[in-house]
């Protein structure tokens, strides 16, 4: 059983909730060619190094990148979302461009 903190407390973790996170982080490296997400993020002025973390559908979170102070010390985080399973894209782009989250 491997044991993490968040916000300092521990939280344990099953071996069972250990393996569906490593199913689910193989999955999304396999589908996501980070190499060039990684290199046309940086192309963008002001967010070369930005961490950028994954969310899918079902809420499942992934830090593909850390931060790297690159270019700036203040970090910055890029999220890339899937919509909500029950929600098409339109729906969340319009729900996204409200301000409701």
């Amino acid at each position: 059983m491997e044991i993490i903190t968040v916000n300092g407390k521990p939280v344990f973790r099953s071996s069972t909730q250990s393996f569906y996170d490593n199913q689910f982080s193989q999955k999304v490296l396999a589908n996501i060619d980070t190499k060039t997400l990684f290199k046309k993020i940086d192309a963008i002025p002001g967010l070369a190094g930005a961490g950028i973390v994954y969310i899918d559908s079902k809420y499942n979170i992934i830090e593909l990148r850390k931060f790297e102070p690159v270019c700036q010390l203040n970090p910055i985080k890029i999220v890339l979302r899937e919509p909500p399973q029950l929600m098409s894209q339109a729906e969340f782009a319009s729900h996204l461009k409200a301000g409701r989250d």
